[in-house]
């Protein structure tokens, strides 16, 4: 049962990844109104920074739950991957976004279909191919 909550939270991430893909400049926009609002105190800030906060909140979650209980299954040389690529690449993106937006904008749409890639390989490994990519690092190493 738990392992079925862990992989439904993987479809939301799968979800989020396409909505930040064909979104991709809105969701940009949102990350920066939660950075530079987000700060207010909740109860004085306006309904639209509050559905920002809120989603963006949503997303961290998700994503948390995706990255970090995913480090627990059997696919873990998968999520890690995609956690060390996200880690490495959060600077350059920050760099990216004040010195040069369009370019910003492409570096986060491929990071989104890396990790739809990822997802999208989590979800069909769980429902049909079934390899164990711990057995797999074990034996090449």
């Amino acid at each position: 049962m738990l392992e079925f909550i862990y992989y439904a939270f993987v479809f939301l991430f799968v979800i989020m990844e396409v909505r930040y893909i064909f979104n991709c400049r809105r969701e940009i926009e949102l990350s920066k109104l939660v950075e530079e609002k987000g700060k207010i105190d909740y109860h004085l800030q306006d309904e639209e920074t509050k559905r920002a906060v809120r989603t963006f909140l949503y997303r961290f979650g998700v994503v948390f739950v995706v990255l970090f209980l995913g480090l627990l299954t059997s696919s873990w040389p998968l999520v890690l991957l995609l956690l060390v690529t996200s880690i490495a690449l959060a600077k350059p993106f920050k760099w990216l976004r004040k010195h040069k937006p369009e370019v910003h904008v492409i570096a986060i749409w491929l990071n989104s279909i890396f990790g739809l890639a990822i997802g999208l390989v989590l979800l069909l490994n769980y429902v049909h191919i079934g390899l164990n990519f711990s057995e797999i690092v074990q034996n090449f190493f």
